[in-house]
């Protein structure tokens, strides 16, 4: 009797003992698959980010191409043009092909006029009609 409890300790041991390599291995597996997949996450989070970046980027050309298109619709849809603007301190000095700067600009329909370098320049052809008032002396 002694000799079949001795045994039957003896596979309970080998059992247990068993049970806990069969856990050590899957955990070892658990984990070596918990690194592949974190190393495959890993991936795709940098191959979705670099989208995302390029995505930005296409939006923010396709925002730049619409405002564009945005000034073209209106001058296309107003293509009147015309200047309505005053030179407060004219000066009496001017040389030839002179720019003048108006101090006062009321109405740059067309966009012709540039304030900076005072040139006004019509997108297409027609008449241009110049008014200077008289001023006393």
């Amino acid at each position: 009797m002694a000799y079949s409890v001795k045994r039957a300790v003896t596979w309970t041991i080998f059992v247990l003992c068993y049970r806990q390599l069969v856990a050590a291995d899957t955990t070892v597996t658990l984990i070596a698959d918990l690194e592949k997949l974190a190393a495959k996450v890993e991936l795709s989070v940098y191959t979705n980010t670099n989208q995302l970046d390029k995505l930005h980027l296409r939006v923010r050309e396709l925002q730049d191409d619409t405002r564009a298109d945005q000034g073209k619709v209106r001058r296309a849809a107003d293509p009147n043009i015309g200047l309505d603007a005053l030179v407060v301190d004219v000066n009496t000095n001017l040389g030839d092909q002179q720019a003048i700067l108006f101090d006062n600009v009321q109405t740059n329909q067309g966009s012709g006029y540039n304030p900076a370098s005072g040139k006004f320049t019509c997108p297409k052809s027609g008449s241009i009609s110049l008014h200077q008032p008289s001023r006393p002396n």
